[in-house]
């Protein structure tokens, strides 16, 4: 009955349930996907594991659809591609520099701050999307090392479109799924935006953790939704169940200038001097 009034809305009003086309071809598509899945499939069908139910907070095999869409959306109030002298490192703050651009926004600026103080020699981005970050970081920081993942062809497809003068090596990984043996260890700085809190089904986002920390030779940044795993309770547990290969980890916040909370998470393996993060609860539960 849910899905039938949804149906019956979109052939309604489609396009005021989602103005953006890509987000209209998302949900009409991700509904197709349901209606399918609801077919009963005749025995000898086989279910792969690309195929298996999924908690997780998307259709991934639509998901370059959605997030098209949200580029688009979120292009209209900030900056997505910098250009040289759009923004200035000034006592150690990341600082807009031309009036007339548009502001980056604030999850990104206080990103790439964060970085750019740790100023490492290489980085790692686990779902690096349409590469906007690793663009915007080697526009910043231009001598760093890039690498990043993303789990379609089509994100990659999308990366090459958006940023066909980046400078990275882009690969097509599952986070989700051990990586190889020859990329532990091989950045500085390992970071997330808006990955592991989409990711659910099973022990999955666990797997991703487990991923970032080991790549990483001295600092995991993650920029999540704080609420959607208890990430200092799992990073914890699979430190000591010998899975993360740290030895000791830190854990440390910053606050966004923007609204004086919060925001995002350093994990290091040596002592910096950030706040520390003592009590999970400290990271906005919303």
């Amino acid at each position: 009955m849910k899905l039938l009034k949804k149906i019956i809305s979109f052939v309604a009003h489609p396009k005021e349930n989602y103005a953006n086309k890509y987000f209209l071809k998302y949900h009409i598509y991700k509904i197709v996907h349901k209606i399918k899945n609801k077919l009963p499939l005749p025995r000898f069908v086989r279910i792969s594991k690309t195929d298996a139910p999924s908690s997780d907070m998307f259709n991934w095999s639509l998901y370059n659809l959605y997030y098209r869409g949200e580029i688009k959306e979120a292009a209209k109030k900030y900056t997505i591609k910098l250009q040289q002298g759009d923004y200035i490192f000034k006592d150690n703050m990341l600082e807009k520099n031309k009036k007339k651009i548009r502001p980056l926004h604030p999850n990104h600026r206080l990103l790439y701050e964060t970085i750019i103080q740790l100023n490492p020699e290489s980085i790692f981005e686990m779902g690096c999307g349409n590469g906007m970050h690793l663009a915007n970081l080697q526009l910043l920081l231009p001598n760093v090392a890039s690498r990043g993942i993303d789990r379609s062809q089509e994100q990659i497809n999308f990366l090459r479109e958006s940023f066909p003068e980046l400078k990275a090596d882009i690969k097509i990984a599952d986070a989700t799924i051990d990586f190889p043996s020859d990329w532990l260890n091989s950045a500085d700085l390992s970071f997330t935006q808006a990955v592991i809190m989409h990711i659910h089904t099973k022990n999955s986002h666990l797997v991703a953790l487990t991923n970032l920390f080991n790549v990483s030779k001295k600092y995991v940044i993650l920029m999540e939704r704080w609420k959607n795993h208890n990430f200092i309770e799992d990073i914890k547990s699979l430190q000591k169940n010998k899975l993360i290969k740290w030895k000791d980890i830190y854990f440390y916040y910053r606050e966004m200038k923007e609204t004086g909370k919060p925001h995002l998470m350093i994990c290091s393996k040596t002592p910096l001097e950030y706040p520390q993060l003592e009590d999970y609860s400290t990271m906005p539960q919303n």
